[in-house]
């Protein structure tokens, strides 16, 4: 191996823990590892900026929730799929419905792939507040409590409820809660038929607080029915239609309490809530709610109430902007970068229409939010508008930008953003060409294991040459289909210079997954990245694409790891004795050299996103 790249820095205090390479230790690579942390809240630093006269604009809003599901390309969606037709597994076991549907239609508007998971019914609300879902749909009522725990989109869709019966039950109609005193009460817990059940029917003396019997599937209702262990079960009335046509149940009345549907997502997300109202409203002027409340719910267009238009911003208007040209330093859609001395110090200008109804002030301003490397965005930072630009008005903005040092191609992306510091309008681009070319050592590092205690010392051929003989993979011909479609975590890092082999701290928080597609994903700590790669036998080139530009805790690898993503050039799987999986070693450095090597562990099979 050759020599660590003058780009790259020491490891921060804190974040890697050297480890002595003698026998009798355990193996640097083959630390356990516990799952993955991830946080993708996205936090931009608003620093001075370059109009004279002008003082910082007040630090950004933590509503990040947009831009975190923009650049990850990824709507993380929770669900609990026991609840027909609304949310369900269909004959092809995938997970199927109204909500299903629906939230894909709104995914395919924001611009993004939808996942969906499968969540107990009463997790769904802490799995929104502890950010591990964007948003949960699955017939979610809006209720006063849930408001006082989640944001809530606009109404998609009202309906009412259901009253379940044993199919040979003698009750026939029930229309008011007098007609359930004394009965057996099944409902799924922490719905809103639980709340209404205990207000409406314990509280007020109906029933005994015994009766009231909460379950955490809805099929459990219609179990404990189907065996007379219940006298009826309440639910919304589409649910019950569907299990009284498969079931030995009936529905025995309707009409005691109205529902209506919306999308939930973590209290604060703001922008989320407003991206999703808004394809709401083009999916039902397009029709397509329509479309979907016919195939899945056998309703006529009539009976889906309409969602309302989204609220204008607090002072009663719309923010919008678009790029009308480059005033310098064209990207030619980025086919070809100017080029810029290494350092060299440039004022990047666009010209921006306002497309709203707002007057921006010198409280809107443009703020860099992306890049392809982690230096795109050249020591740019946010920059105040310094007139009133009026609806339909152009705006000439101008940012102080600085080349960076290393050769290579840089792209950022700004946005304006308004007096809430909320982003709006159409994304500008600023790209430049450093070139030139880094000199590199001749040295190698060879790469050897440190083996354990109880095994003779082994020598793993991980160092990365072109004549290095890799393990033979399983039969396919697919180059790397063996390091597909698994989540690998980084534990360990290899460096020429000086020669050092270290484990990683907290390797739960690094992470990477290569899809079968071509795109390949990466968690950086507090930092999330994605992008395409290619491969060959022996060879790993990873590009990357967005990511996000959150200021992790002191002693993070963020930087270091993305870094180190950008120069991979080589990989090998190496097959270790006496355990069943690999460990995945990439070997990185710029240019031709190769600088150190990392190493990852298997973690098993990857959550595979949803089409």
């Amino acid at each position: 191996m050759e020599g660590t790249p003058a780009s790259m820095e020491p490891p921060p205090e804190g974040g890697i823990e050297p480890t002595e390479p003698e026998g009798g230790g355990m193996k640097w690579w083959g630390w356990a590892l516990i799952g993955i942390g991830v946080l993708v809240a996205v936090l931009f630093t608003v620093g001075l900026f370059n109009q004279q006269g002008e003082t910082a604009p007040a630090p950004p809003s933590t509503d990040d929730s947009w831009t975190r599901v923009k650049i990850s390309g990824v709507l993380r969606v929770g669900t609990s799929a026991d609840y027909a037709p609304f949310e369900y597994y269909n004959d092809q076991l995938a997970i199927d419905g109204f909500d299903v549907a629906l939230i894909r239609e709104v995914g395919n508007k924001l611009g993004v792939r939808t996942e969906i998971s499968d969540f107990a019914f009463p997790s769904l609300r802490d799995a929104v507040r502890i950010g591990q879902i964007d948003v949960a749909i699955a017939a979610l009522s809006i209720t006063p409590e849930r408001e006082a725990v989640a944001d809530f989109s606009n109404i998609y869709y009202v309906g009412e409820d259901g009253v379940l019966a044993n199919e040979d039950s003698s009750m026939e109609k029930v229309s008011t809660a007098a007609d359930l005193a004394g009965m057996r009460v099944g409902v799924q817990k922490l719905s809103v038929y639980e709340a209404w059940a205990q207000s409406n029917l314990v509280d007020t003396g109906i029933i005994p607080q015994q009766n009231l019997i909460a379950y955490e599937k809805a099929d459990q209702i219609v179990s404990d029915l189907e065996t007379n262990a219940l006298d009826v079960g309440l639910m919304d009335f589409k649910p019950a239609v569907d299990f009284s046509e498969n079931r030995a149940v009936k529905v025995a009345g309707k009409g005691l309490n109205q529902q209506r549907f919306a999308i939930a997502a973590k209290q604060g997300a703001t922008e989320l809530i407003s991206r999703i109202n808004q394809a709401l409203v083009e999916l039902q002027n397009e029709g397509v709610l329509a479309r979907l409340s016919q195939e899945y719910l056998d309703l006529t267009p009539d009976e889906i109430i309409p969602p309302p238009t989204p609220a204008p911003t607090p002072d009663g208007c719309i923010d919008g902007s678009e790029v009308v040209r480059d005033l310098n330093y064209n990207t030619d859609d980025l086919k070809a970068l100017p080029e810029l001395e290494p350092g060299e110090r440039f004022q990047k200008g666009w010209r921006l229409r306002n497309t709203g109804n707002c007057t921006w002030n010198s409280a809107y301003f443009a703020k860099y939010v992306r890049g392809n490397t982690a230096a795109a965005q050249m020591g740019g930072q946010p920059t105040t508008i310094v007139r009133a630009v009026n609806p339909g008005q152009t705006y000439d903005l101008w940012v102080d930008l600085q080349a960076p040092e290393s050769p290579g191609e840089y792209v950022g992306y700004w946005q304006m953003h308004n007096d809430a510091q909320i982003a709006f309008g159409e994304t500008f681009v600023v790209g430049v060409e450093v070139p030139g070319s880094i000199t590199e050592p001749t040295a190698t590092l060879a790469a050897t294991a440190v083996p354990t205690a109880t095994e003779p010392e082994p020598t793993l051929p991980i160092e990365l040459t072109e004549t290095q003989e890799t393990p033979e993979p399983t039969e396919t011909p697919v180059p790397g289909a063996e390091i597909m479609d698994i989540l690998w975590e980084w534990v360990s890092l290899q460096e020429a210079d000086p020669p050092s082999q270290s484990e990683v701290a907290d390797p739960e928080n690094y992470n990477l997954v290569f899809f079968t597609d071509g795109m390949f994903g990466a968690q950086a700590d507090c930092n999330s990245l994605t992008g395409k790669y290619e491969i060959t036998e022996t060879e790993l080139m990873l590009e990357p694409g967005p990511y996000t530009q959150v200021a992790c805790p002191e002693g993070s690898l963020s930087e270091t790891y993305i870094q180190l993503l950008n120069e991979v050039k080589q990989w090998e799987l190496v097959e270790v004795e006496g355990e069943e999986e690999g460990e995945l070693f990439l070997g990185y450095g710029p240019g031709e050299s190769t600088a150190g090597i990392m190493g990852f562990n298997n973690e098993g099979p990857a959550p595979s996103p949803t089409p």
